[in-house]
């Protein structure tokens, strides 16, 4: 991820150098996190 680019701010906790990638799953974002391989879905506007 271009971090020069993008701010990751979930739940207003700036989450960017936690975040591995992010894709987008239908109308949610698929969120990967750096320590886990798990996928972790969010709505838009959180």
């Amino acid at each position: 991820m271009n971090l020069k680019n993008n701010i990751i701010i979930i739940d207003d906790v700036d989450k960017t150098y936690q975040v591995e990638s992010i894709t987008l799953d239908g109308h949610k974002y698929a969120v990967k996190f750096n320590n886990t391989d798990k996928l972790y879905s969010y709505a838009g506007d959180r």
